[in-house]
């Protein structure tokens, strides 16, 4: 979550200077939401961020290390991000 929130935070100062800029950010995660970004769930924070990225436009590429055939009960967010944002998604 504070990856997406840094692009997003980059892309605003950066869009000050350059109004035509085009931002592509790679993203290799495993889709857990480590660090929280604002108040209430990790969830409703995700959601809001990624929202704006697709309103600034920021063409998001995410590479999911999630291991295969490997039970975890932690939430992924990561099609949170693919279907919000439209994000490409790669597994590796």
């Amino acid at each position: 979550m504070l990856a997406v929130y840094a692009v997003l935070e980059l892309t605003k100062s950066t869009r000050v200077k350059c109004k035509s800029l085009k931002v592509k950010a790679r993203l290799i995660t495993d889709g857990k939401a480590n660090v929280q970004v604002g108040e209430g769930s990790m969830k409703e924070n995700l959601q809001k961020l990624v929202t704006e990225v697709g309103k600034y436009g920021i063409e998001l590429t995410v590479y999911d290390t999630r291991p295969l055939n490997v039970i975890d009960p932690a939430p992924s967010y990561i099609s949170l991000l693919e279907e919000t944002s439209g994000a490409h998604v790669f597994r590796i």
